[in-house]
């Protein structure tokens, strides 16, 4: 039976997730011992690179579970989920946040939304450059304009919402922590993740902002998205993201004008 390139890769690509060399043996030429000791190496190198690539995009939650657990969940996240084709490495680990709400001896149920808070961080980090628009230009408007405008937000903006205060586990490892002293993740978070200028900016905002701000997403206008900033704090908070460059571009209609 003749053999193919897609048969071949995908029993390769098999024998490298299991590290089942007799499967692919017989395609190697040469004395056995050598063959299956470069066998082994590669496939070794293989699973440490993709561990790797793990390990630095979620580094809160490998500190979180430690070194030794980290990597037994990541072999088989790694052997559930190789690399796809067309995949880069970067990007590699997308569903691991879901692996890990599937997890049951993960243990603390915030690891999960750790996970997805610092792939959100990554994303952020490499989206599209975008110019902030200046709180002036909000301020200018009347509120008839205001009410009617449709806001674009900043395109590395990703926003969160968790059971837990993931953002405070985050920061903890982020600066160096240990897990001795790694802060409880007690109550629940809405964080608004986002690259105005240099540095990726994680923020706490109110539910009834993040509200708002998933609406303005969809290109809700403002007054419709803004209806659940009722009270003066959450307005206020609102205008600090606009301060900080999470909105980029506003379109407004002439008074009295209508959609078309």
């Amino acid at each position: 039976m003749t053999t193919t390139l897609l048969d071949y890769q995908t029993r390769m690509l098999d024998a490298l997730r299991f590290g089942n060399w007799a499967a692919v043996s017989s395609s190697f030429a040469g004395e056995s011992d050598r063959r299956s000791l470069g066998f082994r190496v590669y496939a070794n190198n293989w699973m440490h690179a993709l561990i790797s690539a793990l390990g630095d995009t979620f580094p809160a939650v490998r500190g979180a579970l430690g070194e030794a657990a980290f990597v037994a969940i990541a072999v088989g996240y790694v052997r559930a989920n190789p690399l796809a084709r067309d995949e880069l490495l970067m990007w590699y680990g997308s569903s691991f946040p879901d692996a890990l709400d599937a997890a049951s001896t993960v243990g603390a149920p915030s690891l999960a939304d750790l996970a997805r808070l610092e792939y959100a961080w990554l994303e952020a980090y490499h989206a599209p450059e975008a110019s902030p628009l200046p709180p002036a230009a909000l301020a200018a408007l009347t509120p008839a304009q205001l009410v009617g405008a449709r806001v674009h937000l900043h395109p590395s903006l990703r926003l969160r919402r968790s059971d837990h205060a993931v953002e405070r586990v985050w920061q903890h490892y982020r600066s160096g922590g240990t897990r001795e002293t790694a802060p409880p993740a007690d109550g629940p978070a809405c964080l608004a993740v986002f690259r105005p200028f240099a540095e990726v900016v994680v923020v706490r905002i109110p539910e009834p902002v993040h509200t708002a701000l998933v609406r303005l997403a969809t290109g809700t206008r403002f007054g419709d998205a803004s209806l659940d900033l009722g009270r003066a704090e959450h307005l206020e908070e609102l205008r600090a993201l606009v301060a900080a460059g999470l909105f980029t571009k506003i379109e407004t209609q002439p008074e009295g004008g209508s959609d078309q």
